[in-house]
């Protein structure tokens, strides 16, 4: 399972990612990167490989692998349509919604990618589906940096679209019940959204960035210290005065400390006119009148700062743009009124930024959110509210797959993704072949191991065996004696118990005296001996008859003979007897 999400939104001066883990716990932003492009007048060969050098060293520097990466192309170099197609077909809406796209591509429609996503279906009554076109070359010249840097992503998104995305994980209830403005002051362009019923209904991007103001400030007024982006926070926007006091202007632009200057006749007051009852713009507008004054007159005050005027001049164009882009909404979808404005962006960084659009605008005014309900890691960059709202467009491309309620179009060229699918594939045979080969090179060197081990051990034992054969010998030796001694006594009928039992005898040896004893185990037992008389011999025969011992007792032979020395004669007799065979035997 995925579980590092990684967004990548790329404009003409920097570069922004932003990388969210999924945990157990939840998630949390691991990374947060700005990634400034050096300042270059080469070709677009040249600054392409610029900016993806300065993309490759900044992911080295800090460490940062990507896995999973959206791409988000800025609005205005895109085509997004809210429109509703009379079918609730896959197919049929695949179809309908190209044609519908390049009804608003004014040229090259053919080589566009187009993207939809069906945001509600209502059977019969169709389907309501947000079209995204972008045109071929611009995507692949951001593919084209982003792989050079090292980066393939999975998907292709729209700034506007991630925007919403990023509003709806802070805002999931109550959505379908207000209507919002979201407006993200960027660096370089100013993105607005109209959502109602929570679906987004029309988007829009102007040219009215911070950076450009900076730009048109400097350049117009020559200012000394020149004024940077970093400065704008100390920039008030209910009273920009005290900022502006102590920067001179270049000769000839006016004088900061004092003189009145004419205003242009098209210079236009900071705030609305009130000709719309879904803007109410009852409250004075604090920074664009005095005191006594007429709201709304085109007049420059004595001593007032000329960069003061291009100021109002610039948030004033702020504020008419959002009003035409929700005037356009309500003429084309019957928008209800707006209820509230989320703010996001670079722009915020301007102080009281908030507090200035809600007087001009008469409607409540919040920053957006977006990090709210996101855990930090130490590491991941993001340590104030200005840094957070700089990053709620990435954010909103991070959490596209980890929400249910979030748009998703992708616009990568279908040309890039069969070709990153082959290069996946070769990617894929190439890992399997080394595996192959590191398996079959590990398993030769496993058998080969093996085989020594077995060896080693082979040659041990046979010199053990060796060395322990002539003690082996031995101890055989001695376990066969041992085995005779042991069979001769625990044998019931061994020679040593039928001599036991002859010596109970009564009349041995007083009367019949044995002289040789010859026992064959398991055979035969042969008696030699003398008797006074055959009476004798007759009851030692039917003695040995009577016991547990023999079969059959057979008397060789009996002569009578005188024993030497004067003795009496005795009857000499050769005994043969037969054992009985154990229990069982068949022989």
């Amino acid at each position: 399972m995925l579980n590092l999400y990684t967004s990548v939104e790329l404009n003409e001066r920097e570069c922004k990612i932003l990388q969210i883990n999924r945990h157990k716990s939840g998630l949390r932003v691991s990374r947060a990167l700005v990634i400034p492009f050096p300042a270059t007048t080469a070709g677009m060969g040249e600054a392409v490989q610029a900016k993806a050098s300065a993309i490759k060293e900044a992911l080295k520097a800090h460490k940062v692998k990507i896995p999973y990466a959206v791409l988000l192309i800025p609005k205005h170099l895109a085509t997004v349509r809210y429109v509703t197609l009379p079918s609730s077909d896959d197919d049929e809406i695949s179809s309908m919604a190209r044609f519908e796209a390049e009804r608003h591509i004014p040229f090259n429609a053919e080589r566009h990618v187009i993207s939809y996503h069906v945001m509600k279906r209502e059977g019969i009554g169709g389907s309501q589906v947000l079209v995204a076109a972008v045109d071929s070359p611009v995507v692949e010249e951001h593919l084209e940096i982003l792989t050079a840097a090292g980066i393939a992503p999975e998907v292709a998104d729209v700034t506007s679209l991630a925007l919403f995305n990023a509003f709806v994980f802070t805002r999931p209830q109550g959505l379908e019940e207000q209507t919002c403005a979201l407006v993200n002051i960027g660096l370089l362009t100013t993105e607005i959204c109209i959502v109602s019923r929570g679906m987004l209904f029309f988007t829009r991007s102007t040219s009215l960035g911070t950076a450009r103001l900076i730009d048109d400030l400097n350049r117009e007024h020559v200012l000394s210290p020149a004024l940077c982006t970093a400065e704008i926070n100390q920039i008030d926007m209910l009273e920009p005065e005290r900022f502006f006091g102590s920067r001179r202007c270049g000769p000839g632009v006016g004088d900061s400390t004092g003189g009145g200057h004419e205003a242009p006749s098209d210079a236009t007051d900071a705030r609305l006119t009130n000709d719309d009852p879904h803007f109410h713009t009852e409250a004075n507008v604090r920074n664009a009148t005095s005191p006594g004054e007429k709201p709304g007159k085109d007049i420059q005050r004595k001593g007032e700062h000329p960069c003061v005027k291009t100021l109002r001049e610039w948030s004033s164009k702020l504020l008419t743009e959002v009003k035409r882009t929700y005037t356009f909404a309500k003429r084309e979808f019957e928008c209800p009124p707006i209820n509230e404005v989320f703010v996001s962006g670079e722009g915020t960084a301007f102080k009281n930024m908030l507090e200035y659009m809600q007087v001009n605008m008469g409607i409540t005014v919040h920053a957006l959110q977006g990090f709210a309900q996101l855990e930090m890691e130490p590491e991941c960059g993001l340590t104030d509210a200005q840094n957070l709202a700089r990053f709620c467009i990435p954010l909103g491309g991070a959490i596209r797959e980890l929400n249910d309620q979030a748009l998703r179009v992708n616009v990568l060229p279908i040309r890039y993704v069969k070709q990153r699918a082959r290069v996946q594939k070769k990617r894929s045979v190439i890992t399997i072949g080394v595996l192959v080969l590191v398996i079959l090179a590990l398993s030769i060197v496993y058998v080969a191991e093996q085989v020594g081990k077995r060896r080693q051990l082979y040659e041990w034992y046979t010199a053990q065996i060796n060395t322990m054969e002539p003690r082996v010998k031995a101890l055989e030796d001695k376990q066969t004696k041992l085995r005779i001694i042991q069979s001769y006594i625990h044998d019931k009928r061994s020679a040593l118990a039928i001599l036991d039992e002859i010596s109970r005898f009564d009349f041995v040896p007083n009367r019949v005296a044995i002289t040789d004893f010859t026992y064959k185990k398991g055979e035969e037992l042969e008696i030699e001996g003398h008797a006074l008389e055959i009476k004798e011999l007759n009851v030692f025969k039917e003695r040995l008859e009577k016991t547990d011992f023999f079969e059959d007792v057979f008397i060789k032979q009996r002569p009578r003979y005188q024993l030497p020395h004067g003795r009496p004669w005795v009857v000499k007799f050769d005994l043969i007897c037969s054992f009985r065979k154990k229990q069982g035997s068949s022989r």
